[in-house]
């Protein structure tokens, strides 16, 4: 403050509360109070964190809270005991109230964290560590990522059958825009949420659509730009001049975010806006997908059609050889991996009908042949017998 810096004005500026955040954030002083750190040192640890990241955390101790208040743990007991065996018998308290494994694994990376920090030692690269990975791991079956690869035209499908952009309600126009930004321009949904018009340069007159968000520091204000499809249906640009028009009506004077909350009361959030994709996937019927699968199934779709690596990883905001840019084309190829084991089934299929139709046909031939020795008179076939005999003469 001395050196005149700006308040943090992000989400996680601030530490959660709530009843379970509270029982773990009282331990937490507690704790760190008897190590020696300060308030201001323990909010200058956590403040500067994400607000999910220290949410997480919070809720983490909040579990070793209730482990000590069923073992009936001080504590100053607890201080004096090792921190690996803590961390065992917390995770093992953690699966018998929840047999998920996903719950145990999300759970587990946080008490880690928080034990190193308390007891002053690195539990991530411990033996214990290591083995309850490895318990978990043999209890989970192995799932490839985005494994439910859904087909993009769907969606697109929808927004070309439904009504025309005016005639939509703001919950259905802000859904609309929201999904065509991560499919189309590739926006993920937190960046959707921090778009802000005043930094923004959108001109109707000039065909010009570049929605900027929020800056995090006053060099860093990210640009992206708003494509223009040949279908009006679905095309981005289209949608947010309409939607900036309908902005402009409810707030004369000025507005900031680009998508409002419902009542258009205050800015809508990354929750919403993953909640109303979510809900519009499950109307589309597509089971096992979250609303960024949205933006992952556009950018396999684009693999499919065979775009450079390169193109596909600027086009999709990734960094240059990304790892995930690499996947979306082994998800490609695992599409049409049905196709090509059907191509390998049917080669000798085709041989075989090709042999069955060159056999009906040799077939057919001797049956008309047949047929016509059959359907001649006696003396047409003694005189084709005479016939043959005399060109046997000749030939001797």
């Amino acid at each position: 403050e001395r050196q005149g810096s700006k308040v943090s004005t992000r989400q996680c500026g601030r530490l959660p509360s709530g009843p379970v955040a509270d029982v773990g954030r009282d331990l937490l002083m507690r704790c760190m109070q008897m190590r020696g750190f300060s308030e201001d040192g323990v909010n200058l640890l956590f403040k500067g964190q994400r607000f999910s990241t220290v949410k997480r955390d919070f809720y983490s101790l909040a579990l070793l809270q209730d482990w000590l208040d069923i073992e009936r743990i001080t504590i100053e007991e607890m201080m004096k005991r090792d921190a690996e065996v803590i961390l065992t018998e917390v995770i093992a308290f953690h699966t018998r109230q929840n047999d998920s494994v996903a719950s145990v694994k999300s759970h587990k990376a946080c008490p880690t964290t928080m034990l190193s920090l308390i007891y002053k030692e690195s539990l991530a690269s411990s033996i214990t560590s290591k083995l309850i990975n490895k318990a978990l791991a043999n209890a989970t079956i192995p799932h490839r990522r985005y494994q439910n690869i859904w087909n993009i035209q769907i969606l697109f499908n929808h927004w070309r059958q439904s009504k025309q952009n005016k005639y939509l309600n703001n919950y259905d126009f802000q859904v609309k825009i929201a999904s065509l930004l991560m499919s189309v321009c590739f926006f993920r949904p937190n960046e959707i949420a921090e778009i802000r018009l005043k930094f923004s340069n959108v001109d109707k007159k000039e065909n010009q659509a570049s929605l900027r968000l929020a800056p995090k520091q006053a060099n860093a204000i990210e640009t992206y730009e708003v494509y223009e499809t040949d279908n009006e249906s679905l095309s981005p640009k289209l949608a947010i001049y309409k939607w900036i028009d309908r902005l402009k009506k409810q707030f004369p004077k000025c507005t900031d975010f680009l998508l409002r909350h419902k009542g258009f009361n205050k800015p809508t959030t990354t929750k919403d806006i993953s909640l109303q994709l979510t809900k519009l996937l499950r109307e589309l019927k597509i089971v096992g997908a979250s609303a960024y699968s949205i933006r992952h199934s556009a950018t396999t779709e684009l693999a499919k059609l065979g775009i450079p690596e390169r193109d596909l990883a600027t086009f999709a905001h990734h960094s240059q050889n990304s790892r995930t840019v690499q996947q979306y084309y082994i998800f490609a190829t695992s599409i049409r991996a049905n196709e090509i084991a059907r191509q390998l089934t049917n080669v000798q299929g085709k041989d075989n009908e090709r042999l069955n139709q060159v056999s009906q046909q040799r077939g057919e031939i001797r049956r008309e042949g047949g047929n016509q020795l059959l359907s001649s008179s006696p003396l047409e076939t003694g005189q084709c017998f005479e016939g043959k005999i005399r060109n046997i003469h000749l030939i001797c």
